[in-house]
């Protein structure tokens, strides 16, 4: 079953048009963190800067990293939701 958010943002629409990325990409989320212990995120390879001396691997609003899952959640796993 495709979660309800996919169909909201109409993904389905330009799956057909993106080709398939056989290389890891880099993206940029500029929010309030990265929850390094999310169970859906990828941890290989992130990095992260927060100029106000916080960690930005803690989260504590959960937005940022409500934002990366949206993004680049890992699907197929049998946990939580899937990317966009």
């Amino acid at each position: 079953e495709t979660p309800y958010g996919i169909d909201m943002v109409n993904a389905s629409y330009v799956w057909p048009k993106t080709p398939v990325m056989t290389e890891p990409i880099k993206i940029c989320v500029v929010d309030t963190g990265y929850d390094l212990g999310h169970e859906d995120l990828p941890t290989d390879g992130v990095q992260g800067y927060n100029q106000y001396s916080e960690l930005w691997s803690d989260d504590g609003n959960g937005h940022g990293t409500h934002c990366a899952g949206t993004i680049g959640a890992i699907g197929g796993n049998s946990i939580g939701v899937t990317s966009v």
